[in-house]
């Protein structure tokens, strides 16, 4: 900030040295008037509309930085509320896995016990009877 004011100084110096070393009086037409003026007034003047424009212009375009980048940190906040979201689906999705796990090999244990007592029941329905 604090170059770009130097860096401005330096120039308005420098348009105004210039200004002043060519003030003779020159006739100027515009549009369907014509007057004379010093030259030096019209290049002050040249310059301050360029420097008004180019505020004018530069506010324009720093209103429309600021509306993007409000609506990109909205946007941002939305996805870190939506990422915190998953994050605790994938946890709890996590935990419901392992007790599914849990209850599977329980299920597992039990279905094999179950194949040993039938293939047993088979065993004694099978054999003669005496």
């Amino acid at each position: 900030m604090q170059k770009n004011f130097i860096l401005t100084l330096i120039g308005s110096i420098l348009i105004i040295i210039f200004a002043l070393t060519n003030s003779a009086a020159v006739s100027v037409k515009l549009f369907f008037w014509q007057f004379e003026i010093s030259l030096a007034l019209i290049i002050f003047l040249s310059a301050a509309v360029g420097a008004i424009l180019t505020v004018l212009f530069g506010g324009i375009k720093q209103f429309i930085k600021s509306k993007e980048m409000k609506k990109i940190t909205t946007d941002n906040e939305t996805l870190i509320d939506e990422n915190h979201s998953l994050q605790d689906q994938k946890k709890t999705l996590k935990d419901e896995n392992k007790d599914i796990k849990k209850e599977l090999e329980k299920l597992s244990i039990e279905n094999k016990r179950l194949k040993g007592e039938n293939q047993a029941l088979l065993a004694d329905k099978n054999r003669p009877s005496l």
